[in-house]
């Protein structure tokens, strides 16, 4: 088989959406280079891709530092945003349905993933919370159903401790 060098394959990719045109500079009536036509849009140059990023570089698939896992909830219950304790409505024909984003059990407040060794052990996966409305009422009450907020999980994210690095 044939070899190919990364770097020049990440650069013709880059090149093919872009368009072969090449756009005159309204002041002096020139061709405008390629570097000048790009320096704007790019932060980054892709001639320097290679000294920057380590080739072979192999992404199978894309990854969470803190995976979660989404699904359809039914809860009987909820929690309010003051923290009280609210029953949902529900009867033999309907149940309210909320998605929710939940950590997975097995990295849920423990460190997170792909970072440097120095932050890893100041880092863990916490569960974010939103809140959306919901038909509730006071738990253990009679009283009249009402429209109230009630807290979802809402996905899992990677926090890090206040550390003091020497720089």
């Amino acid at each position: 088989m044939f070899q190919v060098d990364l770097n020049k394959l990440l650069v013709c990719l880059l090149l093919i959406p872009c368009g072969f045109g090449s756009p005159i500079n309204h002041n002096s009536g020139r061709p405008v280079s390629w570097k000048q036509k790009y320096a704007r849009e790019w932060a980054w140059d892709p001639f320097e891709v290679g000294k920057h990023v380590k080739f072979p570089l192999r992404i199978a698939h894309s990854t969470e530092c803190c995976p979660s896992v989404s699904e359809i909830v039914q809860p009987m219950g909820g929690v309010s945003r003051s923290g009280r304790i609210l029953e949902l409505y529900h009867d033999r024909n309907s149940t309210q349905k909320f998605y929710q984003t939940s950590c997975l059990e097995e990295v849920r407040g423990r460190p997170c993933r792909f970072l440097s060794p120095p932050l890893i052990h100041h880092s863990h996966c916490i569960q974010k919370y939103s809140f959306t409305y919901a038909l509730v009422r006071e738990y253990g009450t009679n009283v009249t159903w009402r429209l109230d907020y009630i807290r979802i999980r809402s996905g899992c994210t990677c926090e890090i401790n206040n550390i003091a690095m020497i720089v």
